[in-house]
């Protein structure tokens, strides 16, 4: 019995999963929305701080001179972030990280989840696993979950 109950709760969550609940290329004008849309595309499998860090790199370009100056921008400004640039749909798939995401959203937008290893300073990240040639001049700020973070 446990079986065939624990069969039929993976096979609803997968359906739930089948349908997306949310497309993010219809996100341009809500920052929260838009912070929230590149969270789950960069970071959805982090844990809350490297999710939170990547919002704070986020955060950070829209206060640098080197970026446009609103969240919407900096996330959909040509080939900043992959997720945009890919070809794929940007469709958001899971309810409970799409939530968490969410939250986390919120709390680094109110300045209630603020990380010390993520300065102003700090405007570059990338996967570990992958290898690009416009960090190497950089430096590394900090390492947190799957992702480096870098500043001049």
């Amino acid at each position: 019995m446990k079986k065939i109950l624990f069969l039929f709760m993976f096979a609803f969550i997968q359906q739930a999963e089948a349908e997306p609940i949310l497309d993010c290329d219809e996100i341009r004008n809500d920052e929260r929305m838009c912070l929230a849309c590149n969270l789950y595309h960069e970071a959805r499998g982090e844990e809350e701080l490297g999710i939170a860090a990547v919002a704070m790199v986020t955060l950070n370009r829209v206060q640098s001179m080197q970026y446009p100056n609103s969240i919407c921008a900096v996330v959909w400004q040509e080939y900043q972030f992959s997720w945009t640039n890919d070809g794929k749909p940007d469709q958001i798939y899971s309810p409970l990280r799409w939530k968490n995401i969410l939250r986390i959203s919120q709390l680094v937008l109110d300045n209630k989840l603020i990380m010390s290893k993520i300065d102003p300073n700090v405007l570059w990240y990338h996967r570990h696993d992958i290898e690009t040639n416009w960090s190497k001049n950089l430096k590394v700020a900090a390492q947190i979950g799957d992702h480096t973070f870098f500043k001049e």
